[in-house]
């Protein structure tokens, strides 16, 4: 079944945003309500906190119960359903791995780190890009669970952490920014991942506020480059509210700097938010909007956006039952 939540804005232009709910069905065995698709598709996930063998909602009809599973085969069908029109899908997640279910948490007790379990299967899931949340960095071990295993190495350079550094080396605990393209359209998105200016981490990370990130010269020189190599978009992984007060610092500079580069003031910028656990939109600029897609696995996002500023996009979530 699919039911329909939520919102849906249509006066966005290019970015529109509503809520869908999907069943485990719909996700595992069709995709018989086929969304819109623009030149950048995004599939999303966010503050999953451990439970991907699905999370029972009981004050949903039909319950939400969509797994991991579930949601690669749905990206695998969106996928197969773009590609016969040469467009791409990408799968995203937007942080806060651990924290939540006993996959995560039991493991405390016989390795002593959160998640040692969990992080191998998330390691097989097809994600394109992936942010580190606030849960992520509270302990010590979690962290060196993380680099040591081969966790964040194994996304060979796709797990972003644009202001989260090691506290010891100072470089970036995962990479600052990447370029995502699409193998059927050439699309490509300069892509970065931001936390909020998270203080009560733990001792062997630095966040650093974003505002002091995007003035550095790493920041500038990667969006001016990334526009010289042909970017159509920018996505902004952001484990923070979606009317956080950063997302406004995070646009600015890049709008700011249209000056060297005029494409940047009508580039589609997406925000792709989380942290505050609840399903939602906002406008930012006529050419960027903020979207949070719930939490607990009870949220599949789905936003999609043409990069041409003259034309009208549509952006969506969904959540699972059966």
């Amino acid at each position: 079944c699919v039911c329909v939540c939520v919102r849906a804005c249509a006066s966005m232009t290019p970015i529109q945003c509503c809520l869908l709910l999907l069943s485990s069905f719909f996700l595992v065995s069709s995709v018989s309500s086929l969304p819109e698709l623009n030149d950048i598709n995004l599939l999303i996930v966010t503050d999953a906190h451990s439970w991907i063998s699905k999370h029972i909602h009981p004050d949903h009809t039909p319950p939400l119960d969509a797994d991991y599973g579930s949601i690669a085969s749905a990206y695998l069908h969106l996928q197969s359903y773009a590609s016969s029109s040469g467009f791409d899908v990408f799968l995203l997640n937007n942080g806060d791995h651990v924290e939540g279910s006993g996959l995560s948490d039991a493991s405390v007790y016989t390795t002593g780190v959160h998640g040692s379990d969990l992080f191998p299967l998330i390691s097989m899931m097809p994600f394109d890009a992936l942010n580190i949340g606030n849960h992520d960095l509270y302990d010590d071990e979690t962290v060196a669970f993380m680099e040591a295993s081969g966790f964040i190495g194994g996304w060979k350079g796709a797990y972003l952490t644009s202001n989260v550094r090691n506290a010891t080396t100072g470089e970036p605990v995962g990479s600052r920014y990447a370029v995502l393209e699409g193998p059927n359209s050439g699309v490509k998105i300069l892509t970065f991942g931001f936390l909020y200016h998270m203080t009560d981490h733990c001792p062997s990370v630095e966040v650093e506020d974003p505002k002091d990130t995007v003035s550095q010269d790493w920041f500038e020189s990667a969006v001016l480059s990334a526009v010289d190599d042909g970017v159509s978009a920018i996505v902004v992984l952001s484990h923070m509210d979606l009317k956080d007060a950063n997302v406004e610092v995070i646009i600015s500079a890049i709008r700011g700097l249209a000056s060297e580069r005029p494409e940047l003031e009508g580039m589609p910028v997406q925000f792709v938010t989380g942290h505050t656990h609840y399903r939602g939109w906002a406008k930012v600029d006529d050419n960027s909007a903020s979207f949070e897609a719930g939490h607990y696995l009870d949220t599949l996002g789905w936003t999609s956006f043409s990069t041409n500023s003259s034309s009208s996009s549509s952006s969506s979530s969904s959540s699972s039952s059966s």
